[in-house]
């Protein structure tokens, strides 16, 4: 019987409440299509979960599958596509401020807010990309001044500057990032 992304991708988001390991193992043994349904199903029943919540739903492995998706992250630097921006918005569910401090910490400890920045920098990436890494860094920024402080260090305001004198669409949400890292600095 041949299943299509989307069955596999309900598939393991069922398996969810058994702990991580098998939405991780069968990510492992999905390819693209099916990392997206994964990720597109994270998004549809996750967004709005509080960290506990987002635990309880990982089986206390909620760390562990943001650890992956920053590493899918880093991987998929440089393709600039859905893959990507579905990656960033599923570390928005993680990050976002109905859940706490905790996952902003993960991710901008593994390097996440670096590749964020990274992908907003790239030429031929998606716009939709660059628009989920500006809401990615905007919510870190956000977060609290420590994280202002981690941005600022990576350069962050080099990088929101190139994509509004490129051709990004969305400068709005630069110049809020913008004013995010600028109101901090006061």
């Amino acid at each position: 019987m041949v299943r299509t992304a989307a069955e596999m991708a309900r598939a393991a988001m069922a398996h969810t409440t058994r702990g991580p390991q098998e939405l991780l193992r069968t990510w492992d043994k999905g390819g693209k299509p099916f990392r997206f349904a994964i990720l597109a199903r994270f998004c549809e029943r996750c967004v709005g979960m509080t960290e506990e919540q987002l635990e309880k739903f990982f089986g206390n492995g909620a760390s562990l599958v943001l650890t992956r998706f920053c590493a899918w992250l880093r991987v998929t630097f440089g393709q600039g596509d859905s893959l990507s921006t579905q990656i960033l918005r599923a570390i928005q569910v993680f990050i976002s401020p109905v859940s706490s401090t905790r996952f902003v910490i993960e991710f901008v400890e593994q390097g996440g807010a670096l590749s964020a920045l990274e992908h907003l920098a790239i030429p031929e990436g998606f716009e939709s990309t660059k628009v989920a890494s500006l809401e990615v860094l905007l919510t870190v920024a956000q977060a609290g001044p420590k994280f202002v402080v981690v941005l600022r260090e990576c350069e962050a305001e080099k990088y929101v500057n190139r994509y509004i004198d490129g051709d990004g669409k969305d400068k709005e949400l630069a110049q809020d990032l913008l004013k995010a890292l600028a109101e901090e600095q006061k």
